[in-house]
């Protein structure tokens, strides 16, 4: 279990980055694939921004127990993983639904493995997910205007 913990928590995120890599050198998700990465990059950074200015102890750190998965001793919220991803998913969900609904279930994954891995609580994964679903939102319009 704790292996499954560990690649769901931790590694799973890189499999989101190479399908998105992958849909750059294919000509028809060449662009969902970019405005997917814009929507990553700005739930990244408006995540880290928040860790900058408020600080909330990863939950190991007040429960004293250790991680399942490695660690950084930043502040626990939001959680940049689940961000990132749920940017990722929300944005290929509103242009692809079935393959959406893939990287919804990954992203789902991956939030429950930063729980899962001692980490993050469900605020910080919560918070998380608002963060990237915006994120989404707020390029996905834009990215429909520029196209047409």
């Amino acid at each position: 279990m704790t292996i499954f913990i560990l690649f769901i928590g931790r590694y799973l995120m890189y499999l989101l980055l190479v399908l998105l890599f992958l849909g750059l050198i294919i000509p028809r998700y060449r662009h969902l694939a970019i405005t997917s990465f814009l929507a990553a990059g700005l739930a990244y950074a408006v995540g880290w921004t928040i860790k900058e200015f408020f600080y909330l102890p990863r939950p190991f750190i007040t429960a004293g127990t250790p991680p399942v998965l490695p660690y950084l001793l930043d502040g626990s919220l939001p959680s940049s993983h689940t961000a990132v991803s749920f940017a990722i998913a929300a944005v290929i969900s509103l242009r692809h639904s079935r393959l959406g609904l893939i990287f919804i279930v990954l992203a789902l994954l991956i939030a429950a493995g930063r729980i899962l891995g001692g980490v993050h609580t469900y605020l910080d994964v919560l918070s998380g997910t608002l963060i990237g679903l915006a994120s989404a939102l707020i390029l996905v319009p834009v990215d429909s205007c520029q196209s047409q």
